[in-house]
C-alpha cells in the first residue's frame, strides 16, 4: 500500500488494502508498539502494587499469562495466568504429591491450603520464596496467581494473594475464548462506488470489491490510516466519508479513492503521497482520453495514470487498447 506503482500489479495491493483481517500471533511485549494480551485486563499494577505493598509494573504478557514486576533491584513478581486444561484439585495433587519430610516435632502448613476467595474456592500452597494460589472459576480453566519473591514486612501473603484473586474472578467472564476462531470485522461496501467501475476492460472481467468508512483502512500498514485521516482533515473530510475500491482483471488494474460529496482535485497530492514512500513523482498530462484530464506518474519504473473525476480520484494501470477502454468506460 505503501508503493503505488508495483503494488498495483497484480494484486499486492488489493490484499493490502482489502484483505481479511489476520488474526494477530501472541507475542511478548515490548516493543512498545504491542499491545498486552486480555488476559492482563484481569488485574492492573496499581491493584497489584496496593495488595503487595510496593510498586509493581506490567512487564510481560503471552495469551495466557501476564507478569508484574518490581524494581530490577528488587526480586518481586506476579505471575498472573489461565491453568488451561486442568482443575484445581489435579494442580494441588501434583504440586503436593511429594512433601518434604519435617524435622520431628516441626509443624507443617498443609500443602493446598483450602480458601474462601470471593465467590469461589481456593488452594493456596506456601513456599519459602513466594506462593501460589488456585482459584475455581465457573465453567472454566482455574485462575492461577503465583508470587516470587517475599513481601515486605507486615504483608500478609495469604490474604494479598486471596484479595487479588477476589479481584480477577469476576473479570474471567469478560476474556475471550482462546479456542474460538477469530471473527472477521463486518466491511461496510460503498455500492455507488463499485457501480461506476467497468464491468470488463478488452474482453477480461474485473473483479470489483470496495470498502467505506472504517472499514476502508482496517488493514492498512502502520502510518498509513494517520496520513489519510491528516489528509481527509486539511479539507474538512473525516474516515466516513472515505471509500476505497479495487478493480483488477487480465488486462486492467484500477483503483479508486473516493471522498463523498467532495472535489477530489484537493485531496489528490496528499492521497497520492499516503500511498507512495517518498516524494509524489512529477504528473505528466496524458492525452489517453479526450476530455478527460488525464495524467501519469512514475514510480519504480511502472507508470500509473491518475484522473481525478469528481469525488473519485481513479489510479489505472494498463497499456495500449486496455488502457483506451479503461478510459472510456470511465465517468
Amino acid at each position: 500500500m505503501r508503493r503505488v506503482a508495483p503494488l498495483m500489479l497484480g494484486v499486492a495491493l488489493a490484499t493490502t488494502i482489502l484483505a481479511a483481517p489476520v488474526a494477530a500471533q501472541d507475542e511478548t511485549f515490548p516493543p512498545e508498539e504491542s499491545l498486552p494480551p486480555p488476559v492482563c485486563d484481569i488485574l492492573t499494577a496499581d491493584e497489584v502494587s496496593a495488595a503487595l505493598g510496593e510498586t509493581l509494573t506490567l512487564a510481560y504478557g503471552e495469551s495466557t499469562w501476564c507478569q508484574f514486576e518490581a524494581a530490577p533491584e528488587r526480586i518481586l513478581g506476579l505471575y498472573t495466568s489461565i491453568a488451561e486444561g486442568v482443575t484445581r484439585q489435579e494442580m494441588i495433587e501434583v504440586l503436593c504429591s511429594a512433601p518434604e519430610s519435617p524435622a520431628p516435632g516441626a509443624s507443617v502448613a498443609p500443602c493446598g491450603l483450602e480458601v474462601p476467595v470471593g465467590t469461589s474456592t481456593g488452594s493456596y500452597i506456601s513456599d519459602s520464596f513466594g506462593g501460589r494460589l488456585f482459584v475455581d472459576v465457573e465453567n472454566g480453566d482455574p485462575l492461577d496467581l503465583q508470587l516470587v519473591g517475599e513481601l515486605a514486612e507486615g504483608v500478609d501473603k495469604l490474604a494479598a494473594m486471596t484479595a487479588l484473586g477476589a479481584l480477577a474472578l469476576p473479570r474471567l467472564g469478560a476474556l475471550p475464548d482462546p479456542t474460538a476462531e477469530p471473527t472477521e470485522a463486518a466491511v461496510e461496501q460503498d455500492g455507488e462506488l463499485a457501480a461506476l467501475f467497468p464491468a470488463d476492460v478488452a474482453g477480461s472481467a474485473l473483479t470489483v470489491e470496495t470498502r467505506r468508512g472504517e472499514s476502508a483502512l482496517v488493514d492498512s500498514e502502520p502510518g498509513i490510516r494517520e496520513v489519510m485521516l491528516a489528509a481527509l482533515a486539511a479539507q474538512g473530510a473525516s474516515i466516513e466519508d472515505l471509500s476505497i475500491g479495487y478493480g483488477f482483471g487480465d488486462t486492467a488494474q484500477i483503483i479508486a479513492l473516493r471522498v463523498r460529496g467532495a472535489d477530489i482535485r484537493p485531496y489528490v497530492q496528499d492521497l497520492l503521497g499516503a500511498f507512495i514512500s517518498g516524494p509524489v513523482p512529477s504528473m505528466t498530462p496524458q492525452g489517453v482520453a479526450p476530455g478527460k484530464d488525464v495524467s501519469s506518474i512514475t514510480a519504480d519504473g511502472q507508470q500509473v495514470f491518475v484522473y481525478p473525476k469528481d469525488d473519485v480520484l481513479w489510479l489505472v494501470v494498463a497499456d495500449g487498447a486496455a488502457l483506451i477502454e479503461s478510459f472510456a468506460e470511465l465517468p
